[in-house]
Protein backbone atom coordinates (compact mmCIF):
# COMPACT_ATOMS: atom_id res chain seq x y z
CA UNK A 1 0.00 0.00 0.00
CA UNK A 2 1.30 3.48 -0.85
CA UNK A 3 1.89 5.73 2.16
CA UNK A 4 -0.96 8.09 3.01
CA UNK A 5 -4.62 8.20 3.98
CA UNK A 6 -7.48 7.39 1.58
CA UNK A 7 -11.25 7.05 1.91
CA UNK A 8 -13.65 4.84 -0.03
CA UNK A 9 -17.42 5.23 -0.11
CA UNK A 10 -19.45 1.99 0.01
CA UNK A 11 -20.52 1.12 -3.53
CA UNK A 12 -23.60 -0.80 -2.35
CA UNK A 13 -26.48 1.57 -1.35
CA UNK A 14 -27.78 -1.01 1.14
CA UNK A 15 -24.40 -1.10 2.89
CA UNK A 16 -24.12 2.70 2.81
CA UNK A 17 -27.09 2.91 5.17
CA UNK A 18 -24.89 1.49 7.94
CA UNK A 19 -21.32 2.35 6.91
CA UNK A 20 -20.30 5.91 6.09
CA UNK A 21 -16.93 4.97 4.57
CA UNK A 22 -14.01 2.61 4.48
CA UNK A 23 -10.52 4.06 4.83
CA UNK A 24 -6.92 3.00 4.48
CA UNK A 25 -3.85 4.48 6.14
CA UNK A 26 -0.16 3.68 5.88
CA UNK A 27 2.91 5.53 7.12
CA UNK A 28 5.28 3.49 4.95
CA UNK A 29 8.65 2.63 6.42
CA UNK A 30 9.34 6.10 7.82
CA UNK A 31 8.70 7.40 11.34
CA UNK A 32 5.14 6.97 12.64
CA UNK A 33 2.57 9.35 11.15
CA UNK A 34 0.41 11.07 13.76
CA UNK A 35 -2.99 12.68 13.42
CA UNK A 36 -5.47 14.29 15.80
CA UNK A 37 -8.83 12.54 15.67
CA UNK A 38 -11.81 14.40 17.12
CA UNK A 39 -15.17 12.99 18.28
CA UNK A 40 -17.68 12.33 15.49
CA UNK A 41 -19.98 9.74 17.20
CA UNK A 42 -18.67 7.00 14.89
CA UNK A 43 -17.44 3.52 15.75
CA UNK A 44 -14.59 2.02 13.70
CA UNK A 45 -13.38 -1.52 13.15
CA UNK A 46 -9.73 -1.38 12.09
CA UNK A 47 -7.87 -4.21 10.37
CA UNK A 48 -4.12 -3.88 10.87
CA UNK A 49 -1.55 -5.72 8.79
CA UNK A 50 2.02 -5.41 10.09
CA UNK A 51 5.22 -7.13 9.03
CA UNK A 52 4.63 -10.10 11.31
CA UNK A 53 0.95 -10.29 12.24
CA UNK A 54 -2.61 -9.24 11.52
CA UNK A 55 -5.07 -7.93 14.09
CA UNK A 56 -8.49 -6.37 14.43
CA UNK A 57 -9.02 -3.32 16.63
CA UNK A 58 -12.27 -1.79 17.80
CA UNK A 59 -12.06 1.99 18.12
CA UNK A 60 -14.88 3.07 20.40
CA UNK A 61 -16.91 6.26 20.15
CA UNK A 62 -14.78 9.08 21.49
CA UNK A 63 -15.81 11.81 23.90
CA UNK A 64 -12.51 13.70 23.57
CA UNK A 65 -9.83 14.21 20.92
CA UNK A 66 -7.04 11.66 20.63
CA UNK A 67 -3.66 11.74 18.88
CA UNK A 68 -3.35 8.54 16.83
CA UNK A 69 -0.10 7.21 15.32
CA UNK A 70 0.55 4.51 12.74
CA UNK A 71 3.21 1.84 13.10
CA UNK A 72 5.96 2.10 10.45
CA UNK A 73 5.53 -0.62 7.84
CA UNK A 74 1.95 -1.41 8.86
CA UNK A 75 -1.16 -1.02 6.71
CA UNK A 76 -4.63 -0.28 8.10
CA UNK A 77 -8.14 -0.67 6.71
CA UNK A 78 -10.95 0.90 8.72
CA UNK A 79 -14.73 0.51 8.58
CA UNK A 80 -16.46 3.61 9.89
CA UNK A 81 -20.02 2.84 10.94
CA UNK A 82 -22.67 5.49 10.95
CA UNK A 83 -23.58 6.55 14.50
CA UNK A 84 -25.62 3.85 16.23
CA UNK A 85 -25.08 0.96 13.80
CA UNK A 86 -21.77 -0.55 14.95
CA UNK A 87 -23.35 -2.44 17.86
CA UNK A 88 -25.64 -4.42 15.57
CA UNK A 89 -22.71 -5.59 13.43
CA UNK A 90 -20.44 -6.74 16.25
CA UNK A 91 -23.34 -7.87 18.48
CA UNK A 92 -21.96 -6.09 21.56
CA UNK A 93 -22.90 -2.88 23.41
CA UNK A 94 -20.78 0.02 22.15
CA UNK A 95 -20.62 1.53 25.63
CA UNK A 96 -18.04 -1.20 26.39
CA UNK A 97 -15.64 0.42 23.90
CA UNK A 98 -16.11 4.10 24.75
CA UNK A 99 -12.87 6.12 24.48
CA UNK A 100 -10.90 2.89 24.00
CA UNK A 101 -8.92 1.07 21.32
CA UNK A 102 -9.37 -2.65 21.98
CA UNK A 103 -7.98 -5.66 20.13
CA UNK A 104 -10.48 -8.40 19.26
CA UNK A 105 -8.20 -11.47 19.19
CA UNK A 106 -10.82 -14.17 18.52
CA UNK A 107 -12.47 -12.54 15.52
CA UNK A 108 -10.37 -14.11 12.78
CA UNK A 109 -11.00 -17.64 13.99
CA UNK A 110 -14.51 -17.16 12.59
CA UNK A 111 -13.36 -15.35 9.43
CA UNK A 112 -10.74 -17.46 7.60
CA UNK A 113 -11.27 -15.77 4.22
CA UNK A 114 -10.81 -12.36 5.75
CA UNK A 115 -7.68 -13.48 7.57
CA UNK A 116 -6.23 -14.75 4.27
CA UNK A 117 -6.92 -11.38 2.64
CA UNK A 118 -5.02 -9.62 5.42
CA UNK A 119 -1.91 -11.82 5.51
CA UNK A 120 1.36 -10.16 4.43
CA UNK A 121 1.82 -10.77 0.72
CA UNK A 122 -1.96 -11.00 0.16
CA UNK A 123 -3.68 -9.07 -2.67
CA UNK A 124 -3.69 -5.24 -2.60
CA UNK A 125 -6.04 -3.09 -0.57
CA UNK A 126 -8.77 -3.10 -3.25
CA UNK A 127 -9.17 -6.88 -2.88
CA UNK A 128 -9.41 -6.54 0.88
CA UNK A 129 -12.10 -3.86 0.53
CA UNK A 130 -14.11 -6.21 -1.69
CA UNK A 131 -13.90 -9.01 0.91
CA UNK A 132 -14.77 -6.72 3.84
CA UNK A 133 -17.74 -5.30 1.91
CA UNK A 134 -18.96 -8.81 1.13
CA UNK A 135 -18.85 -9.73 4.82
CA UNK A 136 -20.69 -6.56 5.82
CA UNK A 137 -23.44 -7.11 3.26
CA UNK A 138 -23.97 -10.62 4.59
CA UNK A 139 -24.17 -9.35 8.17
CA UNK A 140 -26.55 -6.54 7.14
CA UNK A 141 -28.98 -9.11 5.73
CA UNK A 142 -29.12 -10.80 9.17
CA UNK A 143 -29.88 -7.67 11.21
CA UNK A 144 -33.18 -7.21 13.02
CA UNK A 145 -35.33 -4.69 11.13
CA UNK A 146 -37.09 -3.45 14.30
CA UNK A 147 -33.77 -2.82 16.03
CA UNK A 148 -32.43 -0.91 13.03
CA UNK A 149 -35.54 1.26 12.85
CA UNK A 150 -35.15 2.10 16.55
CA UNK A 151 -31.52 3.11 15.93
CA UNK A 152 -32.58 5.37 13.05
CA UNK A 153 -35.14 7.09 15.27
CA UNK A 154 -32.64 7.45 18.11
CA UNK A 155 -30.15 9.03 15.71
CA UNK A 156 -32.63 11.85 15.03
CA UNK A 157 -31.71 13.34 18.41
CA UNK A 158 -30.15 16.72 17.62
CA UNK A 159 -30.65 18.69 20.82
CA UNK A 160 -30.66 18.30 24.59
CA UNK A 161 -34.42 17.63 24.91
CA UNK A 162 -33.86 14.05 26.05
CA UNK A 163 -37.14 13.61 27.94
CA UNK A 164 -39.21 14.76 24.95
CA UNK A 165 -37.32 12.44 22.62
CA UNK A 166 -37.82 9.49 25.00
CA UNK A 167 -41.57 10.18 25.18
CA UNK A 168 -41.80 10.38 21.39
CA UNK A 169 -40.30 6.88 21.19
CA UNK A 170 -42.55 5.54 23.96
CA UNK A 171 -39.60 4.81 26.26
CA UNK A 172 -39.09 5.58 29.93
CA UNK A 173 -36.20 7.97 30.49
CA UNK A 174 -34.00 5.31 32.14
CA UNK A 175 -34.73 2.81 29.36
CA UNK A 176 -33.99 5.48 26.76
CA UNK A 177 -30.55 6.16 28.28
CA UNK A 178 -29.72 2.43 28.50
CA UNK A 179 -30.76 1.67 24.91
CA UNK A 180 -29.02 4.78 23.64
CA UNK A 181 -25.73 3.90 25.36
CA UNK A 182 -25.83 0.35 23.98
CA UNK A 183 -26.15 1.47 20.38
CA UNK A 184 -24.24 4.76 20.38
CA UNK A 185 -21.61 4.11 23.04
CA UNK A 186 -22.33 7.44 24.75
CA UNK A 187 -25.22 9.17 26.46
CA UNK A 188 -27.79 11.21 24.51
CA UNK A 189 -26.50 14.59 25.76
CA UNK A 190 -22.94 13.81 24.69
CA UNK A 191 -24.27 12.61 21.33
CA UNK A 192 -26.22 15.85 20.86
CA UNK A 193 -23.08 17.83 21.74
CA UNK A 194 -21.01 15.94 19.15
CA UNK A 195 -23.68 16.39 16.48
CA UNK A 196 -23.70 20.13 17.16
CA UNK A 197 -19.90 20.10 16.85
CA UNK A 198 -20.31 18.35 13.48
CA UNK A 199 -22.70 21.09 12.37
CA UNK A 200 -20.20 23.72 13.45
CA UNK A 201 -17.51 22.13 11.28
CA UNK A 202 -19.84 21.91 8.28
CA UNK A 203 -20.82 25.58 8.62
CA UNK A 204 -17.19 26.66 9.11
CA UNK A 205 -16.14 24.80 5.96
CA UNK A 206 -18.98 26.30 3.91
CA UNK A 207 -18.84 29.84 5.34
CA UNK A 208 -15.24 30.82 6.19
CA UNK A 209 -16.35 34.45 6.26
CA UNK A 210 -18.42 34.06 9.45
CA UNK A 211 -17.13 35.27 12.81
CA UNK A 212 -16.87 32.95 15.81
CA UNK A 213 -20.08 34.39 17.25
CA UNK A 214 -21.94 33.92 13.96
CA UNK A 215 -20.70 30.34 13.72
CA UNK A 216 -21.98 29.64 17.23
CA UNK A 217 -25.45 30.86 16.30
CA UNK A 218 -25.50 29.02 12.98
CA UNK A 219 -24.48 25.73 14.61
CA UNK A 220 -27.17 25.99 17.30
CA UNK A 221 -25.16 26.90 20.40
CA UNK A 222 -26.80 29.01 23.07
CA UNK A 223 -24.09 31.64 22.73
CA UNK A 224 -20.36 31.94 22.08
CA UNK A 225 -19.27 31.06 25.66
CA UNK A 226 -21.48 27.95 25.48
CA UNK A 227 -19.73 26.91 22.26
CA UNK A 228 -16.29 27.61 23.72
CA UNK A 229 -16.92 25.38 26.76
CA UNK A 230 -18.27 22.48 24.73
CA UNK A 231 -15.67 22.62 21.94
CA UNK A 232 -12.82 22.77 24.45
CA UNK A 233 -14.27 19.73 26.22
CA UNK A 234 -14.30 17.76 22.95
CA UNK A 235 -11.05 18.93 21.34
CA UNK A 236 -8.90 20.40 24.12
CA UNK A 237 -8.76 23.66 22.14
CA UNK A 238 -10.71 26.88 21.86
CA UNK A 239 -13.04 27.06 18.83
CA UNK A 240 -10.84 29.72 17.20
CA UNK A 241 -7.71 27.60 17.52
CA UNK A 242 -9.38 24.38 16.40
CA UNK A 243 -10.98 25.99 13.35
CA UNK A 244 -7.76 27.79 12.40
CA UNK A 245 -5.87 24.47 12.57
CA UNK A 246 -8.49 22.48 10.73
CA UNK A 247 -9.53 24.92 8.00
CA UNK A 248 -6.23 26.52 7.05
CA UNK A 249 -6.37 28.57 3.90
Amino acid sequence: MEPGYREYLPSDPALARYVSRLWSWSAGEAVPAQSLVVPDASFDLIFKRSRSAVSLLACGVMTRARAVATEPGAAYLGIRFRPGFGAAFIDAPLVSFRDALIELPDYFARQPRLLAALEPGAPPIDALIVEVSRQLRRRAAELDARELELVRRLADLRDDHVSAHARALGLARRTFHRVFARHFGIGPRMYASIMRFQRLQAVAAARPDLSIGELAAAAGYYDQPDMSRKIKRLTGMTPARYLAQTYKT
